[in-house]
């Protein structure tokens, strides 16, 4: 009994806790929730200042993640925990890198920070190493079993190129689809911010331009489109904001600080200060900036323009927006 008992114990030693195929259903899941997400917010990714806000490193990223998915189902149990190991050594890298320098790694797009991206990498690799395969010693090989060690030999190298070949087509396929998604998902251009044809509707800088301005959907809103180079602009700040904080009851507002083709943002706060603008999230106008006669002055309403003002009647709207409030 006692050497029954003992061969069971060393059984128990020699087996893993962690069996490898949970570990691998783990990554190829964490993999492909991580591609689609990208593919889904490109747009925003884009727009962002992350590690992934270029299109040469988004879309083969997001092609990439599908390939080695698609490899760790169907490359045999040792060469599988392989890649997976060298994946997640590589994403723990990246995700080091964009804690380092404060950047987003832009994993699960930009919604989590890279230092927690950072900790699930290394506790994949963790996971990953504690894993078995579930490998063996091979019994030894009778010289009459030699044409089939070899043919098996054959096949498996085979199966490696086949898996390889299909991964890249794979990968090379998702890359173009999620470009396509985001080309016919882009955002038309906004040529023009003028107050008489936006009343009635719906603003059109939204959470396409910048992930921020989500927030512009709900509630009561004052935009404020402002130029740096504006005397009209910087006497407007002068008479209605010199305190920067100042708002309608129930309202927020927004200012957009103007210049070329980036755009900052400041959230309930309305001044032309340049003080940590380059902290402020901005939206990078791929093309010309649309056309606004700044001052530029909106009144939105769960996302709708309901009224507004610009140039030198600014000043007059305000007037009647702040009085309307003293009432």
């Amino acid at each position: 009994m006692a050497i029954v008992h003992e061969n069971q114990e060393a059984g128990m030693i020699g087996k893993s806790p962690l069996p490898w195929p949970v570990v691998r259903t783990i990554a190829v899941g964490a993999l492909l929730v991580a591609a689609m997400t990208k593919a889904t917010f490109a747009t925003e990714i884009l727009a962002s200042e992350g590690l992934l806000s270029t299109s040469w490193r988004l879309f083969p990223a997001i092609g990439g993640e599908a390939a080695v998915a698609l490899l760790l189902v169907v490359l045999r149990p040792r060469v599988s925990r392989l890649f997976c190991l060298v994946t997640f050594l590589l994403l723990a890298g990246v995700s080091g890198y964009a804690t380092l320098t404060q950047q987003s790694c832009q994993c699960f797009g930009s919604s989590i920070p890279s230092h927690y991206m950072l900790i699930f990498d290394l506790a994949m690799v963790a996971l990953t190493m504690a894993s078995s395969p579930g490998t063996g010693h091979s019994p030894a090989v009778s010289p009459s079993q030699a044409d089939v060690t070899i043919s098996t030999a054959g096949s498996q190298t085979y199966s490696m190129r086949s898996a390889l070949v299909g991964s890249a087509v794979l990968g090379l396929t998702v890359s173009c689809g999620a470009f396509a998604f985001h080309a016919m998902s882009v955002p038309s251009s906004v040529e023009f911010l003028l107050p008489e044809t936006l009343q009635g509707q719906a603003w059109p800088i939204t959470s396409r331009h910048h992930p921020d301005l989500t927030q512009l959907q709900t509630g009561k809103w004052l935009a404020v489109v402002l130029r740096p180079d504006c005397e009209h602009c910087q006497q407007l700040v002068e008479t209605w904001f010199a305190d920067p904080t100042r708002h309608r009851s129930g309202e927020r507002t927004v200012m957009f600080h103007a210049t070329d083709r980036h755009w900052s943002l400041q959230f309930d706060r309305v001044t032309l200060s340049e003080v940590a603008a380059a902290e402020r999230p901005s939206i990078h106008w791929a093309s010309d900036p649309p056309f606004v006669a700044a001052p530029g002055v909106f009144v939105l309403d769960n996302g709708i323009v309901v009224d507004g003002a610009d140039g030198s009647e600014a000043d007059a709207f305000l007037t009647k927006l702040f009085a309307t409030e003293l009432e």
